[in-house]
């Protein structure tokens, strides 16, 4: 036996993948194993199986198979895996078989596979190495349906929407409340978008204001059955008055055991910007340097752009959920310039939910910041939301658009106040 072999089925052994009765006492000496005292091993294990469990009840149409660690006796790389389900314990009549697919540990079932009714399913799956060696199948295990798949649910707007051929609900909670699942169960997708921050605001006749951060965004999904489900969602906050002073963070949502954060304030002239979901910009003005409000959420946020000292005193864009705020005072006058006060990107959720909802379909942009009288260019807030700023003196900053989390726009020079944020908004969506 080679020493690649030994070392491997030791590791086995070690992790407990292989019984000690299985292997003759004092077979293992340095890692050595003696041929003769090695029972005839496969050389790929058979998987074991973890999910569903045994006996699970409540399973969903298009359920996630998963199995156990893939184990090579000579560690070769895993190349394929196969699943199989079946109405009948000896699996005479297969009802779904994914055939050999790329080496995983877990596949989910397509719709139309698997009936409710709560109807009795066993299901196995093997493993096979890059030489093409196969494991036995796993021994089975059973799991048994939802007695309805499809979904029957109040709360929030309902919108129903074609994509990819799929006819789908939507369920749009622009304020709090209620996502009661009454019957049936499935995977929903889900956004959970917190309200932007507001802009800062300025009294200085040359220094512009940071804009606010967008809100922090979380897209995932979640299996989900008969239930009520909280759902909060965020306020945008206020942008600050017409004095040198930051905007408000944004208020958190928070759906299925997710929290997002609101974002940050944009900073007021000469001041920083908060931290938050995504990070207010910094306020502009001279002798004040910044680095932006700080993204400090889990999910998707960026952090706010920075301010240096130094003309044009433009205030620093808002982050977005996946783009920093643009830097603000740069020390430039080139309105092509590409590093400017412009708010930072939010997540283009288009994929799953069209471009209907959102600003087409992007959300938690952050606000632009505001501009300078030594400069007196727009900038634009970032897709999903963020506000826009005024080339002109003395004009307010733009509010984030409502039900995307875009941040506010920051004051331009002058006497202005920031944009208030945009409120947050809960999307959830399942097939029908």
């Amino acid at each position: 036996m080679t020493d690649s072999k030994a070392r491997n089925l030791a590791n086995l052994l070690a992790d407990g993948a292989i019984g000690s009765n299985e292997i003759a006492d004092g077979a293992i000496t340095n890692a050595k194993l003696a041929p003769d005292a090695v029972p005839d091993l496969p050389e790929v294990l058979k998987p074991t199986l973890v999910s569903p469990i045994n006996g699970a009840t409540g399973i969903i149409e298009d359920a996630t198979l998963t199995a156990g660690e893939y184990l090579s006796l000579y560690g070769r790389t895993h190349a394929f895996s196969r699943f199989q389900v079946s109405d009948t314990a000896d699996f005479s009549n297969i009802v779904y078989d994914s055939g050999e697919i790329a080496g995983t540990t877990s596949h989910v079932v397509p719709a139309g596979n698997l009936q409710p009714g709560e109807t009795q399913y066993d299901w196995r799956a093997y493993y096979e190495d890059a030489n093409g060696t196969e494991s036995e199948y796993s021994d089975t295990q059973s799991f048994i349906t939802l007695n309805l798949f499809d979904i029957e649910a109040t709360g929030g707007t309902t919108t129903d929407i074609t994509d990819g051929g799929v006819n789908y609900r939507v369920h749009t909670f622009t304020s709090s409340g209620t996502f009661e699942v009454t019957s049936g169960g499935s995977r929903v997708d889900y956004l959970v978008v917190a309200g932007g921050g507001g802009g800062g605001g300025t009294s200085n006749s040359n220094d512009g204001a940071g804009g606010g951060g967008g809100g922090e965004v979380y897209a995932g999904n979640i299996t989900i059955e008969p239930s009520s489900n909280s759902i909060t969602v965020g306020l945008g906050g206020d942008g600050a008055g017409p004095t040198n002073s930051p905007g408000s963070n944004g208020l958190d949502s928070t759906a299925f055991g997710i929290t997002t954060l609101g974002g940050g304030g944009g900073g007021g002239a000469n001041s920083a910007g908060q931290d938050g979901g995504s990070g207010g910009g910094d306020g502009g003005g001279g002798g004040f340097d910044g680095t932006g409000g700080s993204a400090i959420g889990t999910y998707l946020g960026s952090d706010g752009g920075q301010v240096d000292n130094g003309s044009p005193y433009t205030g620093g864009g808002g982050g977005g959920a996946t783009e920093a705020g643009s830097p603000g005072s740069i020390g430039s006058n080139d309105e092509d310039d590409e590093i400017q006060a412009g708010g930072g990107d939010g997540y283009d959720a288009s994929s799953t939910f069209t471009n209907s909802f959102g600003d087409n379909g992007f959300f938690g942009g952050g606000g632009a910041g505001g501009s300078s009288n030594d400069i007196n260019f727009a900038f634009s807030g970032g897709a999903g939301g963020g506000g826009n700023t005024s080339a002109d003196n003395g004009i307010d900053g733009e509010a984030g658009q409502a039900a995307t989390g875009g941040g506010g726009a920051g004051g331009s020079s002058g006497t202005s106040a920031g944009g208030d944020g945009g409120s947050g908004i809960v999307i959830i969506r399942y097939a029908i």
